[in-house]
């Protein structure tokens, strides 16, 4: 059974210290997402269908958007990953990177080399989030300090502001707005069909614009956005599961259950049992 051991959430973003044993289904995030294996067997994801490895020596680079999935056989052998969700202002702010809506990306390849340097800061950082009480300041001060250190391993030209890996995504209005639909109200059941009428575009001129775009498919997008959503839901223990399966549309709690499992790799309560109490000293 998959476990989540500690969740932090902070200004960067997330951070989940991950016991993984289940496979996950193709899925993507809005955040910058690197993944460090703790410890354990390697762990082969397939980042927009190219397997790439996060090992003990090399790290996971995938960009917002990328869709990518892991394979791993069911009840497989165990590892133990630290998976950063790094909110794009964020990164764009403190690593110096240019994010423009969807066109430029920060990585320029899938992995980086996990250095004896970087590996001190991995294991410090999973210390502080598996920690009891977790002391917010000192992991967001160790989030700030990996993530240049991951940027100046894996991409040093990020650090200039004149060089960016550049997708070929087109920029269309309508695409926007109907992001803008989706993510000001998240639901698993959105009728795709009704917002491609509300930006005015046929249901083939729609996903094919969507794609051309986003670099995903609208259900990609909405299934990968609500899951996110989610998961930022259950960090706030005064909602209860039942209530953010019903704010998605699920008609079963069960199927909600189901349907963040295969994209996390844990279930919802799970998740939630990970986090830990954050202090401010």
């Amino acid at each position: 059974m998959a476990r989540a051991l500690g969740v932090f959430s902070g200004p960067a973003g997330r951070v989940a210290l991950l016991r993984a044993t289940q496979p996950l289904v193709i899925h993507a995030h809005p955040q910058v997402h690197v993944i460090f294996n703790i410890s354990g067997d390697d762990s082969v994801y397939l980042v927009e269908g190219v397997p790439a490895a996060a090992t003990y020596t090399q790290m996971l680079l995938v960009n917002p958007w990328v869709a990518h999935s892991n394979p791993r056989p069911a009840d497989g052998a165990e590892t133990i990953l630290l998976a950063l969700y790094i909110d794009a202002p964020w990164f764009a702010e403190n690593c110096r990177a240019i994010m423009r809506g969807y066109r430029n990306m920060p990585f320029p390849r899938t992995t980086g080399p996990v250095t004896r340097e970087l590996r001190i800061m991995v294991d410090d950082l999973a210390r502080f989030v598996l920690a009891q009480d977790q002391d917010a300041q000192a992991i967001d001060a160790r989030i700030d300090s990996l993530m240049h250190a991951v940027v100046a391993e894996a991409c040093p030209d990020v650090l200039s502001a004149s060089r960016i890996h550049h997708r070929p995504f087109g920029v269309d209005y309508r695409i926007r707005k109907a992001v803008q639909i989706i993510r000001a109200a998240p639901r698993k059941t959105i009728n795709v069909d009704g917002i491609a009428a509300q930006v005015g575009l046929s249901r083939s001129h729609f996903h094919d614009r969507f794609r051309e775009c986003m670099g995903i498919s609208p259900g990609l997008y909405i299934d990968s956005f609500c899951c996110d959503w989610a998961a930022q839901q259950l960090c706030d223990r005064t909602r209860s599961v039942a209530a953010i399966s019903r704010d998605l549309g699920f008609s079963a709690q069960s199927h909600f259950t189901r349907f963040f499992k295969s994209k996390t790799g844990v279930a919802p309560r799970e998740f939630r049992r990970g986090q830990r109490t954050a202090t401010i000293l």
